[in-house]
């Protein structure tokens, strides 16, 4: 599976697409992604060799939201609540950005207590899509503890789907129960708690199963 994914300076594929090495490259050079263009569904990675890693998420690269942009423009943090059934590693946060975004995003990765485990910001684009954010090293997540992963839109505008998380589910080895997709109004750094007719507001993660190791991996040269 392939999902859009923004980065920069050469757009590089996959949500199970985005390469290890460029996770890696960030996380060296302590850089945050800038959305740019998407890339072809069959466009090739040149920028970068390729390492095979496992990586996966709880959404479907091809998901997209009920409704592209909310009515609703106050600044406000987004998310999901989620539980991994395995330990692994999480190397970047992903949502899908609606057409009303603008300014400077920040996504964050919290523990089930409010505690950031990670953030990374970077710069809006005016094309809607997923986006994806490598965080500067990856974060060990334990087996059946929960987490929260979230983005604040600043000018609301936000894209949603309702009546999804009105029950318990598994979704990709990942558990959310009702109310999974939290939300909290404000511009500030704070995790989201408040849920709205069972709303999914498209946050994702990209997730290495059975890996404990916090280095991103590097491709020999």
């Amino acid at each position: 599976m392939t999902r859009k994914i923004l980065g920069n300076p050469t757009p590089i594929r996959t949500k199970f697409g985005i390469t290890a090495a460029l996770v890696a490259a960030v996380a060296i050079a302590g850089l945050t992604m800038t959305p740019a263009l998407a890339a072809s569904p069959d466009a090739a990675d040149t920028s970068l060799p390729k390492q095979t890693v496992t990586q996966t998420g709880m959404f479907a690269d091809d998901l997209k939201p009920r409704i592209d942009a909310d009515s609703d423009r106050r600044a406000v943090e987004l998310g999901v609540r989620f539980t991994p059934s395995t330990s692994g590693t999480v190397t970047a946060l992903q949502y899908y950005q609606g057409p009303k975004a603008t300014g400077t995003n920040t996504v964050t990765l919290w523990s089930g207590s409010g505690t950031v485990l990670a953030s990374a910001s970077f710069s809006s684009s005016s094309t809607p899509g997923w986006r994806t954010v490598p965080l500067k090293s990856a974060v060990p997540l334990t087996a059946g503890k929960t987490y929260v992963a979230s983005y604040n839109a600043p000018n609301g505008g936000y894209p949603v789907t309702e009546q999804v998380f009105t029950q318990k589910k598994i979704l990709n080895g990942f558990a959310v129960h009702p109310g999974a997709g939290v939300y909290r109004y404000g511009s500030t750094e704070q995790m989201p708690t408040a849920s709205y007719k069972g709303s999914n507001y498209l946050v994702d993660v990209v997730f290495r199963a059975g890996s404990t190791d916090t280095t991103p991996p590097v491709t020999p040269t």
